[in-house]
């Protein structure tokens, strides 16, 4: 099995890039893509703690976009960290996010929460912080019992803690992939919707598609097997790759774990081999 869609102490995950590999080793994972948060700074360690250990290590990024009144994620799989112009947009999201989360803790402090960013940098540790490193802050003072009764109260898109952030259209992201060499993405396509998810996700292709997406993810934690064979059915239709991941995150969502997701997920192999098969051919026309 392979797990193309995990998070690190680089973003909002809990366990380093190196740890990561040497999880997936444990569990019998034969190839892990690290995809944190607007930053690619934990790729390194991860491709270094990745060599001889028998773990394929995949290099990547999930950049959030803006489409049809709606925010979606993108990953990035096999892109170059070393790109400049994806390096440079990355940084300038990060930028954007010290705001918005400056923003966000202001706004927090209006309704009668102590909160500062030196404790929610502190909470982060890496360079890329964001709503769930504000979360934990909350619950670890005590305010909620965990991370997701903060979001379900406070910072949900229309709660009253939420300041929406400035996000490029997909075919900006799409772009910027592809520069850096690797496949584009649809991170989990129908996660929170629910109903008329084959009309949804065939509406939302036909954006974007032109504007450059490769694939979606067939096989996420919370998918059930309709969801997946829905979703590889319109993959397939469309000539598009497949891809899949548990969005592990570590500690902060116990009950998705590392490969396996809530217990059932497994994303086969041969979905890798196409990818890395795609990528090849684009390189050489």
């Amino acid at each position: 099995m392979i797990d193309l869609h995990v998070h690190s102490t680089a973003s909002d995950g809990t366990e380093t890039p190196s740890r990561l590999i040497e999880m997936a080793k444990n569990i019998g994972l034969s190839a892990i893509a690290l995809t944190d948060h607007d930053t690619v700074s934990g790729v390194q360690e991860f491709l270094d703690a990745g060599q001889g250990s028998g773990v394929k290590a995949i290099p990547g990024v999930e950049i959030s976009s803006w489409d049809r009144s709606k925010e979606l994620h993108i990953v990035g799989l096999f892109i170059d960290p070393h790109n400049e112009a994806l390096v440079s947009f990355l940084e300038k999201m990060r930028e954007e996010r010290f705001l918005r989360n400056r923003l966000i803790i202001h706004k927090l402090k209006t309704l009668g929460y102590s909160i500062t960013d030196d404790e929610v940098a502190v909470v982060a540790g890496g360079e890329s912080i964001g709503r769930p490193h504000i979360a934990q802050v909350l619950v670890e003072k005590g305010y909620f019992e965990d991370i997701q009764s903060v979001f379900d109260t406070l910072l949900k898109r229309g709660k009253r803690g939420y300041i929406a952030r400035n996000l490029k259209r997909p075919a900006v992201i799409c772009q910027l992939i592809h520069d850096a060499g690797g496949a584009a993405i649809w991170a989990h396509p129908v996660s929170g919707q629910h109903s008329g998810e084959r009309a949804y996700v065939k509406k939302m292709l036909k954006g974007l598609i032109p504007a450059g997406i490769d694939g979606v993810e067939t096989f996420y934690t919370t998918f059930n097997r309709n969801q997946t064979a829905l979703l590889e059915e319109l993959a397939e239709t469309n000539n598009l790759l497949k891809s899949g991941g548990s969005d592990f995150h570590g500690s902060t969502r116990p009950f998705t774990k590392l490969g396996t997701g809530g217990g059932c997920l497994a994303v086969p192999d041969s979905y890798l081999e196409m990818i890395e098969t795609f990528l090849q051919n684009r390189k050489q026309t």
